[in-house]
């Protein structure tokens, strides 16, 4: 295990929390009630955005089903005292020099938790990026709400392209197809999956409905490609097909946010870092990963990208730290998965409890979820309406 950073006479031991999403906020509540009791200790929060996001609600943002308010929360009300915020971008960790790097400065810390969750990866494809709308942040998601609707009313025969059928993909595509409807557009939807179908790794049975429902609603799904060129307009698929003047998302998948850290570590190849059973970044005893930062073994395969599984991690991890200063033993992570539902605007399907989910009623419990993991009453409200009005029918 790597030593620790020396620390001069009088100073306090440093944690360092690197990302304020669902896990950072789950760890900070452990962090914060020990240190808030005890002054040789500070816990430093850095975050680039003065916000944290309600990820799941970024479709709606996107299809201006809900305001961009809804899903936001401000950092700053959710930090507990003697918790110090930095409202900076981390751009370099060293784990073996114990320091992070912001701009010019640098921080040494005692104890690190990486919680800075995830961001779009492009797997090396590069061509006219900034033309290419991507679902990762919420200020992605306010560029298509801006865009979309421009591009809708100047179009005679629009066409949405989505390069990735996952979660997020058929999600968005979902969203974006209602929101043309409901202004009295036609748009022709494609979505682009490289493998040989959607949701491989869900049942056939979740995959055979995704495919049933995408059908009903006129979509195109394309197996087995992946978009090999774009000049700004035009897409051409590894099929031949080439598509026009279409409104482009990637959803295609996901890597760590913070690329540029050294160390001896072991990474999967979407930079997800491999954690023992405490939540340790192997070879490295001080430093925590949780949420979508950490590879962590379930059986034979890793833990799926979730919410649930960022919250209860980043609150192990929180706890872990606490117990490693005071010495006492560690706590393995035990995950429990409380399921999942793909919003699908009109429907759903999903597994909640182990109990199949679908349609209105899938929806509606989409949106209670959020509201469960909000951190204010006014969000709360909103989202208990937004679950109840789709249960009935009228959202």
């Amino acid at each position: 295990m790597a030593s620790r950073r020396p620390r001069k006479a009088g100073e306090m031991k440093r944690i360092i929390i690197a990302g304020v999403g669902f896990a950072g906020i789950s760890a900070l509540k452990h962090l914060g009630e020990f240190t808030g009791t005890s002054p040789e200790f500070e816990v430093m929060v850095f975050d680039k955005n003065d916000y944290t996001t309600m990820i799941p609600s970024l479709p709606d943002v996107a299809a201006k089903r809900v305001g961009q308010n809804l899903p936001r929360a401000d950092i700053g009300g959710l930090l507990p005292r003697r918790v110090l915020f930095k409202n900076e971008e981390i751009t370099k960790i060293d784990f073996d020099a114990q320091s992070i790097s912001v701009g010019s400065n640098d921080y040494g810390y005692d104890y690190l938790l990486l919680s800075a969750g995830s961001i779009t990866n492009f797997f090396g494809f590069n061509q006219h990026l900034s033309s290419i709308f991507v679902l990762d942040s919420l200020t992605e998601a306010l560029k298509i709400k801006e865009a979309f609707g421009g591009y809708l009313s100047n179009r005679e025969s629009p066409t949405l392209i989505i390069s990735g059928a996952g979660f997020a993909g058929i999600e968005i595509a979902c969203f974006l197809n209602e929101y043309a409807k409901a202004n009295s557009k036609t748009i022709k939807v494609i979505l682009v999956e490289k493998t040989a179908r959607v949701l491989g790794n869900l049942p056939a049975a979740v995959g055979g409905y995704v495919k049933s429902l995408t059908s009903d609603l006129g979509f195109d799904v394309v197996v087995n490609s992946s978009v090999i060129s774009f000049n700004g307009t035009d897409v051409t698929l590894e099929t031949g097909e080439v598509f026009e003047d279409v409104f482009f998302v990637w959803t295609s998948g996901t890597k760590r946010a913070i690329e540029d850290i050294s160390g001896g570590f072991i990474s999967l190849p979407d930079g997800r870092m491999r954690v023992n059973e405490f939540l340790q970044v192997s070879g490295y005893e001080n430093v925590f990963a949780a949420g979508d930062c950490a590879a962590i073994k379930s059986g034979d395969a890793y833990l799926r990208k979730a919410v649930a599984f960022s919250v209860s991690s980043g609150a192990t991890a929180g706890k872990n730290i606490v117990r490693s200063l005071n010495n006492t033993p560690l706590k393995r992570f035990r995950p429990v998965d409380l399921g999942w539902v793909i919003p699908m605007y009109p429907s759903s399907i999903g597994k909640l409890l182990g109990v199949p989910v679908r349609g209105r009623l899938g929806l509606g419990l989409h949106y209670l979820t959020c509201g469960y993991r909000t951190h204010d009453l006014e969000s709360l409200r909103g989202y208990l309406a937004l679950g109840l009005r789709n249960m009935i029918g009228a959202g």
